[in-house]
């Protein structure tokens, strides 16, 4: 950097020039048409969409679950029919 006044010059011209830079993009964003809401909804949708396959998911799985639990004790119900049954048989 040079000495002397030119470097408080030098100095302020390149604190402009990183202020620029840095504010730029901050500044296109700003200009730009985004409408928050718009993108808000967007994602809020997205998310009860997600949730509401989420919940039928799980609802299936559960159903499958209560049926092969039902089919397993219906099966060992029927088994435990046919047991006495034939205690029955065996006890004549």
């Amino acid at each position: 950097m040079p000495n002397g006044g030119i470097k408080k010059y030098v100095s302020l011209v390149c604190g402009l020039i990183i202020m620029l830079l840095i504010m730029n993009p901050i500044l296109h964003f700003l200009k730009s048409d985004f409408n928050f809401e718009e993108k808000f909804k967007t994602i809020m949708d997205s998310t009860k969409k997600n949730a509401v396959i989420d919940i039928d998911d799980k609802a299936k799985a559960l159903s499958d679950i209560r049926e092969r639990q039902t089919n397993v004790l219906s099966h060992s119900q029927g088994n435990q029919e046919g047991e006495h049954a034939k205690v029955k048989s065996f006890a004549k």
